[in-house]
C-alpha cells in the first residue's frame, strides 16, 4: 500500500485575461459555461514529451436538488488527440464558499474546518482516509498564464484511522484563485519523493 498512487479529483477553473496580474473580487472558481483552461501536464509514470489537458465547462447538471457545472478535460498527447473518453468534473461553490464536488470533496476553501476529508481505503488492516487542508490564503502564484496574489495553497495527504497520523510521507500541494480556479497542482507518491505528476495553467479565457 506505500506504493499507492494519490488519486484526487482534478478540479479546473477559470480566468480573465492571459499575461495580467489577477485581483478581483467575486469568489466563484470561474465556474460559467464556455469558461475554459489550457493546462501542461508533466507525469514521472509517462515517456511522453507532450500532454496537453484543454478543460471547458460544457454543461450543468443537478444531483440531489444542487446545481453543478460540468468540466470535460480532453487530454492530447505529442500533438495527438488522446482516444480515451473524455474526463467530466462535477463542481459547484456552496453557501459558505467553498469549492466541492457531489461526493462531499471539499477542492477548496478560504475559511472552515481545519481539514476535510473524503474517501476511504482499507487493507490490511489499515483503514485511511484523504485529507485537505488550508496551508496559505494569500500566496503568489507564477504561471505561464499569469501571475496569481491572493490565491489558496491546499494540500492533501493520507490520514491513518487508526494511528491518527498521516500515512507515508507524501503530501499532495494544490493551488487555486478564488476567481480563477486551478492555478497549478503537484501530486506524489504515498512514500514521498518525485511527483507523480505537475500540472500548471497555460491560458484560460472566460466570458
Amino acid at each position: 500500500m506505500k506504493n499507492l498512487l494519490f488519486t484526487c479529483a482534478v478540479i479546473l477553473l477559470v480566468s480573465c485575461s492571459e499575461d495580467d496580474d489577477v485581483n478581483t473580487q467575486a469568489s466563484d472558481y470561474g465556474l460559467a459555461l464556455g469558461n475554459n483552461w489550457t493546462y501542461s501536464y508533466n507525469s514521472s509514470l509517462n515517456s511522453y514529451q507532450d500532454r496537453i489537458d484543454y478543460v471547458e465547462v460544457v454543461d450543468t447538471t443537478t444531483f440531489q436538488g444542487e446545481l453543478y457545472y460540468v468540466l470535460r478535460t480532453t487530454v492530447t498527447i505529442d500533438g495527438v488527440l488522446d482516444p480515451r473518453p473524455n474526463f467530466d468534473l462535477y463542481l459547484r461553490v456552496d453557501s459558505d464558499g467553498k469549492l466541492v464536488s457531489p461526493n462531499n470533496a471539499v477542492h477548496a476553501y478560504q475559511t472552515g474546518e481545519p481539514y476535510y476529508h473524503f474517501g476511504y481505503l482499507t487493507a490490511q488492516n489499515q483503514a485511511v482516509e484523504y485529507r485537505r487542508f488550508l496551508v496559505n490564503d494569500d500566496v503568489t502564484i507564477v504561471t505561464p498564464a499569469g501571475t496569481f496574489e491572493e490565491s489558496l495553497q491546499v494540500n492533501m495527504n493520507l490520514w491513518d484511522l487508526n494511528s491518527d497520523e498521516q500515512f507515508g510521507e507524501g503530501v499532495g500541494q494544490f493551488f487555486y484563485h478564488p476567481q480563477i480556479g486551478l492555478l497549478k497542482e503537484e501530486v506524489p507518491f504515498v512514500s514521498g519523493g518525485d511527483f507523480v505528476y505537475t500540472k500548471i495553467l497555460e491560458s484560460f479565457n472566460v466570458n
